[in-house]
C-alpha cells in the first residue's frame, strides 16, 4: 500500500508530508474495524421477509429464491468441506466477500475466473479471458499476482502458446490448496460464518417446532 493510502481509504487526507494530516493509530484502528464491519452487514442472512444480507444480493445476480436462505445443512457442509463452500452459490459469495474484508481476495477472484474459463466455448473467446487472467493474475508482478511456485507459473506461462481449456487447472488446483489451508480456516472461525450456522440452526430449530 501507497504512503498514506490507508488514511486517504479510511477517511483520512495525505498530501506527502507524513507529518501532516495523519490520522492517530487508533483513529485508524477503530475506523478500519467500522470499515469491515461495513463490508459484511451486506451478508448478514436475515431471515423470510428480512430483506438485505448476502441472499439478496445473490438473488439479485439471478440466483433463484431457493438459494437466498440456506438451510442448516448447507452452512454445516461448508464448513466440513472447502469444495462444498466453493461449489455452492451463496457459500462463494459469502467467503469471497470475507476475503474482501481482509483484504486479500486475488486468489479467490483468481479461482473463480478459471472456473469461468474452464467453460468457454471458442477459441477466441478463450484467448481473450486467458490474457485477461494471465495480466491480471499469473504475470511476474501482476496487478493482483497469485502466490504460484515458480515451476506452476512457469509452466502455465509456456501454456499460453497452446491455449485450451486445461490451461490453468495446475494453477487453479495450487491456489484451491493454499486456500483450504489458510484462509478457509480463517473463515470458518470469522464472525460471518458462526452467525450464518447459528442462524440457520435457529430456524431448523423453530421449523422443527422447538423453541
Amino acid at each position: 500500500m501507497q504512503p498514506g493510502q490507508e488514511a486517504a481509504e479510511l477517511g483520512g487526507v495525505y498530501e506527502g508530508d507524513p507529518d501532516q494530516h495523519r490520522l492517530s493509530s487508533s483513529d485508524l484502528s477503530r475506523r478500519k474495524k467500522k470499515s469491515i464491519g461495513e463490508k459484511l452487514s451486506f451478508l448478514n442472512w436475515k431471515g423470510p421477509g428480512g430483506g438485505g444480507g448476502a441472499g439478496s444480493e445473490i438473488f439479485a445476480s439471478g440466483a433463484s429464491s431457493s438459494s437466498v436462505r440456506p438451510t442448516r445443512d448447507q452452512v454445516v457442509r461448508w464448513g466440513s468441506s472447502f469444495d462444498s463452500l466453493l461449489n455452492d452459490k451463496y457459500g462463494l459469495a459469502l467467503f469471497r466477500a470475507f476475503l474482501k474484508t481482509e483484504y486479500s481476495d486475488e486468489n479467490i477472484e483468481f479461482w473463480v475466473a478459471c472456473e469461468e474459463f474452464r467453460v468457454l466455448v471458442g477459441h477466441k473467446k478463450q484467448a481473450a479471458k486467458a490474457q485477461k487472467i494471465y495480466n491480471e493474475f499469473v504475470a511476474f508482478q501482476a496487478p493482483r499476482e497469485v502466490n504460484l511456485d515458480s515451476t506452476t507459473r512457469l509452466t502455465t506461462i509456456n501454456s499460453m502458446g497452446s491455449i485450451d481449456k486445461h490451461l490453468f487447472e495446475q494453477a487453479q488446483k495450487r491456489i484451491q490448496a493454499l486456500m483450504e489451508k489458510d484462509s478457509y480456516q480463517r473463515f470458518l472461525r470469522s464472525e460471518v460464518y458462526l452467525s450464518h450456522l447459528n442462524s440457520a440452526s435457529a430456524a431448523s430449530n423453530r421449523s422443527s417446532g422447538f423453541k
